[in-house]
């Protein structure tokens, strides 16, 4: 049996050391990759709910996420997390560590964590992240959380990927309200009020709930505390409730589909870079260089 045959029988057992080895062949990108990949995209599984979270740096995305796998953890249930950390400028390795906010949890064979570099991708959605959501499906996880980086605006790249997109807030928002008016608001399908345990909480809630009443479909809001546990339990089921409901009316199949020519779009654009920069030379009109390198991959295309 070949090496890429042997690693996709392991990961139906979902062990940690077998997927954290699965999601390492993609890294490398070495020969065995398409074959797995292939094999990988054949079996069939049935799509675990994939929940985005993200919002402004500060809002508590990390310490809801942990407080969401704890009490899924507590029903018997399989959680993936898969976390976009940010990156250094300079070093290009990871700032934040994530996996601080769930040590309580580990270790735990029911519980699968990552963190990812983002690399200055926008929303940090790099293909590698995406091919290991699918991995944690073969694997049988039952939820599997994406966190990204709070970077505002870009954030709208989660709608691609994920089934229920939360828009994590915090109290204190002020003139963010007016900033997140330009979109991100608009995506979400469920909108967090975090930190209820701090003293304006409610002032910032009654804002946050008066806005979504504006919007042409109404998000559910809910408040929450990660530090005190509080509504947890309710924020899981209005997720259930809107994954369903997105089962019933066929959406689903629409956002997988996205999903998927969205992942092509990255693949591609990742491939062709460094061929891309070959052909550049300094002093070129950039739009001309590039409509030039198109056009003749076009042509090429049109030939075969």
């Amino acid at each position: 049996m070949g090496t890429s045959q042997s690693l996709i029988k392991a990961l139906r057992n979902g062990s940690q050391a077998d997927i954290a080895r699965a999601i390492s062949l993609i890294e490398k990108n070495g020969e065995d990759m398409s074959e797995f990949l292939d094999l990988l995209y054949r079996e069939h599984t049935s799509p675990a709910p994939l929940i985005g979270l993200t919002g402004f740096g500060g809002a508590g995305k990390s310490s809801l996420v942990g407080a969401l796998a704890e009490a899924l953890l507590k029903e018997g249930k399989r959680v993936g997390v898969m976390a976009v950390d940010p990156t250094s400028p300079r070093s290009g390795g990871a700032l934040l560590g994530d996996r601080i906010r769930l040590q309580h949890l580990f270790p735990n064979e029911n519980l699968f964590f990552r963190s990812f570099a983002n690399k200055g991708a926008l929303g940090g959605l790099s293909p590698i992240l995406m091919e290991s959501v699918k991995i944690l499906e073969v694997a049988g996880f039952d939820y599997i959380f994406l966190e990204t980086v709070g970077i505002g605006q870009s954030e709208v790249d989660i709608t691609h990927f994920a089934d229920v997109v939360v828009l994590v807030l915090s109290p204190g928002l002020g003139d963010e309200i007016q900033f997140l008016k330009g979109g991100i608001m608009e995506i979400a399908d469920i909108l967090v009020m975090n930190k209820m345990d701090m003293p304006s909480a409610n002032i910032s809630l009654a804002a946050l709930e008066a806005y979504a009443r504006l919007l042409d479909e109404p998000p559910t809001v809910v408040p929450v505390s990660a530090i005190e546990r509080r509504n947890i339990d309710v924020l899981l089921s209005k997720i259930d409730k809107c994954y369903e409901k997105k089962q019933d009316t066929k959406e689903l199949e629409k956002i997988r589909k996205e999903r998927n020519k969205a992942l092509y779009h990255s693949w591609m654009m990742q491939m062709l870079e460094p061929i891309v920069d070959q052909r550049y030379s300094e002093g070129e009109v950039p739009y001309i260089a590039a409509k030039t390198f198109v056009d003749r991959i076009g042509r090429c295309l049109d030939e075969h």
